[in-house]
């Protein structure tokens, strides 16, 4: 019997140890690194854009938004903003399409860190429509044009130049950690209450 009780206090133990360590990767996995998560790729956009993502990082030194017309073999890439200060899950700049002629449209953000290095990431397809309709047509056949509002939308993509549907049944970071963490919870009250039973039985035999 006492050896039972020692084997769960160590297990209890091991529990305790290996739930920060859950706790600190889930973390990791959430911070935000160098993105574009608004306008989405293929979107129809007019006006003053939001331009919404993070430029965040270990060494981080500043940042530069840009954009460039699509159908051009050399691009050439015009300043939308520049910062030395970071962005996480925010405003990265206001692009104002009133000034450029409605076509497609590429945006690229670029992070320079302290070392020299950069880090870039490039969101295509971006269609500027101020005044000409989008390719979609309504049910009575007249064209429909898209208005990206500038109030927040969910992140449709936008990290390397890839855009992803959500799926409804897969479960989220936190929801994860969540139930990890009440699993454990779980676990650790069953030890406890089976070793102080184990314990308590022991010592009445005595």
């Amino acid at each position: 019997m006492l050896v039972l009780t020692v084997a769960m206090y160590a297990m209890l133990a091991r529990l305790l140890i290996i739930l920060p360590v859950l706790g600190s990767v889930f973390q990791a996995q959430q911070t935000p690194g160098v993105l574009m998560t608004q306008p989405v790729q293929g979107e129809s956009v007019r006006g003053v854009v939001q331009v919404m993502g993070s430029a965040v990082g270990e060494g981080f030194s500043s940042y530069d938004l840009v954009y460039s017309f699509e159908n051009s073999e050399t691009p050439n890439w015009f300043s939308i903003t520049s910062a030395n200060q970071t962005v996480e899950n925010g405003v990265l700049g206001h692009w104002d399409t009133t000034t450029i002629t409605d076509g497609d449209y590429s945006l690229k953000l670029v992070v320079h860190w302290q070392d020299g290095s950069q880090q870039e990431v490039i969101l295509q397809h971006i269609l500027v429509r101020n005044y000409t309709a989008s390719a979609d047509t309504s049910s009575d056949g007249t064209p429909r044009v898209e208005i990206t509002p500038e109030s927040s939308r969910q992140a449709e993509g936008g990290l390397l130049q890839a855009s992803t549907s959500s799926n409804p049944a897969s479960l989220t970071i936190e929801e994860l950690r969540k139930t990890i963490y009440l699993g454990a919870g779980f676990g650790v009250g069953l030890i406890l209450l089976v070793g102080v039973y184990v314990l308590a039985r022991h010592l009445s035999r005595r």
